[in-house]
């Protein structure tokens, strides 16, 4: 398979050209997931680096910060 299409995980030599798809491949691949984003509880700006399956139709980890996963 070439990595030719939009979305691609050249870890796993997987390519896509829909989104649909590559939901689908996030759900049931396992990858890591390593950036910044706001914390789901109270929008702080959180560091992540997180490896899992990305369910419920998610393009990219929904993260808490240190204050919010201590509550």
């Amino acid at each position: 398979m070439g990595l030719d299409k939009t979305f691609k995980d050249f870890n796993n030599d997987f390519s896509c050209d829909t989104l649909e798809q590559w939901i689908e491949h996030l759900a049931t691949t396992e990858l890591t997931h390593i950036g910044n984003s706001a914390c789901v509880t109270c929008g702080e700006n959180v560091e992540f680096n997180w490896t899992g399956k990305l369910k419920n139709g998610l393009t990219y980890p929904q993260v808490l910060c240190e204050v919010c996963k201590s509550q």
